[in-house]
């Protein structure tokens, strides 16, 4: 049955290849190779969701002669990790962005067939998706087998039996998959000159914005399950796996205002271009950090054969797009951008500070293989890394002006601006945000750039609700069904929100963190701050397949019982591991974060509990999900809008 999946995966890789070919001949004119193409696009999905089957077979047998099974499986994993495994490792999560991009492909054949640029476009998605389909079927292959089989398997890391494993690494691999086709719709138009055709342009926003939206999820998912596993370092650690999902992030934020302004005013249109190639070579970038094993991380995976593969694949996409670009640059008719104080000049403008955001986090993540590579630092040394401070100190000013942006943007129009008005704006915004800084700033420790970050967002929230307020006293009447109508403006304003909000809680929760650590015998009690933290008594429970260890811990804040958390530590017999796991006390205006770091002696046991209080970090989790809740309303198909003043319309950017 295992033996399937290889013939599946190569099968894969033959229609893969031979789509590639039929592809590049495509016109559409051509109409027996459009039926020709309409069925030879389902072949790719169908082998990949064989292969997949099979591999998820081999998973829920407990097949342990297959070696991926036996490294990422044991027979006491609940069913629900049985599955996940899956992609738990490097072999399935290729295999599952394989059957994704195959998928996806299918949607985006049927929808650009009809354009002139559909055959390139398509060639190139067949080209990486013959790439994947190598890759699992030589170096990433999930079917290879053991001489002999395994009596039990090595169970899945504790760190990922998690719900946040479910979600996170499907949706990020959905992002990466999605950003395949503006890359490839880009390359189309490039090559078949088709700049003139309006529908390329909406192509790509759809697109990108769906990529966006599934890698923006797939980022928050990902810090708060960093957030809740205590070995991961808090919701975001600057850690290279992590910076890997962030960078498409970063520059897909940056393409989708490229789009914007070339849809309007065919201006940024290199940057458009740039743009989509850029995200979808850090898409390959990301995995090849995540997956070769070539720099160090906590969630990384050991060294691989596929880094030759992802290494040769990024100089062609590095090098061969750009050849393109440059080739066809007088056909593509730049508009320049006279005028930096209108709409399209601060989308310009947030397109500088995105990339420079991009370089720096590149820069830091990367370094420790330039060093390597350039023989600055021997292996092992600590130097071959850069600290967190890099990351924090550099791209603080960034987040500060992009946080700037946002909060003036939308007041921008595509002729000019009220510079007064906006001053105005601007300076009863900080006024407020002051005001509700100095109101608590007794509670948390005296710090400079805190106060600023907090009046800096609460500046951006005054601003933005005002153009809500400007519009309901405008449109007194018609104001609800205007905003039902306008996703795309209001949707944006929305997004802006939720993206202000969290600027607020990631610098509230880095600047303002607390903890530290008590020493308690059974029934005593200590204080730290305005919390009395009492240690109960030990704890133990049997899961399936493991054992835990904790302490009963009352909270009591401010003198009012909160009630019971338990924090604890768990031993896994397959993997011979143990984690701790922490228990969270969850408000608005601060966490209570309790982890148990050792019980000793006997009766009565003593424990040492690490506190700390995460201030503002539930606007991170709620600002997340005011942002994309604006995206998804912005994207959501309705009837012709309502007509509103052009100049004043804001387009979904993901700020």
């Amino acid at each position: 049955m295992v033996s399937l999946g290889n013939v599946f995966t190569w099968l894969g890789f033959v229609s893969s290849l031979i789509l590639v070919f039929i592809s590049f001949r495509y016109r559409p004119e051509n109409k027996s190779l459009k039926r020709l193409i309409n069925y030879l696009i389902f072949v790719p999905f169908i082998f990949s969701l064989l292969a997949s089957a099979v591999l998820l077979n081999a998973f829920l047998t407990r097949n342990f002669q297959v070696d991926y099974v036996a490294r990422y499986s044991s027979s006491d994993l609940p069913l629900f990790y049985t599955v996940t495994a899956f992609w738990a490792g490097q072999e399935g999560s290729l295999l599952l962005w394989t059957l994704l991009l195959s998928l996806f492909a299918i949607i985006f054949w049927f929808s650009v067939r009809t354009k002139k640029y559909a055959g390139i476009s398509l060639g190139v998605t067949s080209i990486v998706s013959t790439f994947f389909y190598l890759v699992v079927s030589l170096p990433a292959n999930p079917f290879r087998t053991l001489p002999q089989p395994m009596r039990e398997g090595f169970g899945l890391n504790p760190l990922l039996q998690n719900l946040g494993m479910v979600f996170h690494p499907p949706t990020v691999f959905f992002a990466y998959a999605l950003f395949t086709f503006p890359f490839a719709i880009a390359i189309g138009v490039l090559v078949s000159k088709s700049f003139e055709e309006k529908a390329w342009i909406r192509d790509m926003r759809l697109w990108t914005i769906f990529a966006w939206l599934f890698i923006g999820i797939g980022n928050v998912l990902g810090a708060l399950w960093a957030y809740v596993e205590l070995g991961w370092g808090g919701f975001w650690a600057w850690d290279p796996v992590e910076n890997a999902s962030l960078l498409p992030w970063l520059t897909g934020t940056a393409l989708l205002h490229s789009i914007t302004v070339y849809e309007k005013k065919k201006t940024l249109k290199v940057w458009t271009f740039a743009l989509s190639f850029i995200s979808f070579f850090l898409c390959i970038l990301g995995t090849y950090i995540t997956r070769s094993g070539a720099i160090a991380s906590v969630h990384a995976f050991q060294s691989s054969p596929i880094a030759g593969y992802f290494l040769t694949a990024l100089i062609i996409i590095l090098f061969v797009p750009i050849f393109i670009l440059a080739m066809r640059y007088k056909d593509i008719q730049v508009v320049d951008i006279d005028n930096y104080l209108t709409r399209q000049g601060t989308y310009a403008i947030s397109n500088w500070l995105f990339t420079a955001f991009t370089i720096v986090v590149l820069w830091g993540t990367m370094f420790p293989l330039f060093s390597s590579i350039f023989g600055r630092a021997s292996s092992g040394d600590e130097g071959l890394s850069v600290a967190r401070a890099f990351f924090d100190t550099y791209t603080a000013p960034i987040m500060f002006a992009i946080a700037i942006l946002i909060a003036i943007c939308p007041h921008f129009t595509y002729k000019g601006v009220d510079l007064k008005k906006i001053a105005k704006l601007l300076g009863l915004g900080y006024v407020v945000g002051a005001v509700i800084v100095g109101l608590t700033w007794s509670f948390w420790k005296t710090n400079l750039i805190g106060a600023l970050s907090g009046a800096t967002g609460f500046a951006g929230l005054v601003t933005t609700l005002y153009i809500f307020i400007e519009d309901y006293l405008r449109h007194r009447g018609g104001f609800l069904k205007r905003f039902l109508q306008n996703g795309r403006r209001y949707g944006g304003y929305i997004a802006h929100i939720g993206a202000i909000l969290m600027f607020i809680g990631v610098f509230s929760a880095t600047i303002y963190k607390t903890e530290t650590n008590i020493t308690l015998n059974q029934g005593e009690s200590a204080t730290f701050k305005d919390l009395k933290i009492v240690y109960e008594e030990p704890v133990y429970f049997k899961g399936p397949n493991y054992e835990r260890y904790g302490a009963k811990v009352t909270l009591v804040d401010s003198g009012n019982v909160v009630g019971n958390l338990y924090p604890s530590f768990s031993y896994y017999p397959a993997g011979n591991q143990q984690t701790y796991e922490v228990d969270i006390d969850w408000g608005i205006w601060r966490d209570v974060y309790l982890a148990l770091k050792e019980i000793r002696g006997s009766e009565p046991y003593t424990a040492t509990i690490t506190v700390s209080l995460e201030p503002l970090t539930m606007f991170i989790w709620l600002g997340s999900l005011i942002l994309f809740t604006g995206t998804v309303y912005a994207m959501w198909p309705r009837k012709k809008p309502i007509e509103t003043e052009s100049e004043n319309d804001t387009d979904i950017q993901g700020s």
